[in-house]
């Protein structure tokens, strides 16, 4: 088993591909509340997978 770092903007499709057993989606005040900070793909709640949010 790995762990592997993609960039917030990845497909989810890309993601799928790759099979994951979870996300774990990491980020602080700076990187969720300043302006043209990355959203949030919903889709990536759909995958059936767990997701942990640091």
């Amino acid at each position: 088993m790995f762990s592997e770092l993609l960039p917030s903007d990845t497909p989810v499709e890309k993601i799928r591909e790759r099979n994951p057993r979870g996300l774990i989606l990491s980020g602080g005040p700076a990187s969720v509340y300043s302006d043209g900070a990355p959203k949030l793909n919903l889709e990536l709640l759909e995958l059936g997978i767990p997701v942990l949010g640091i």
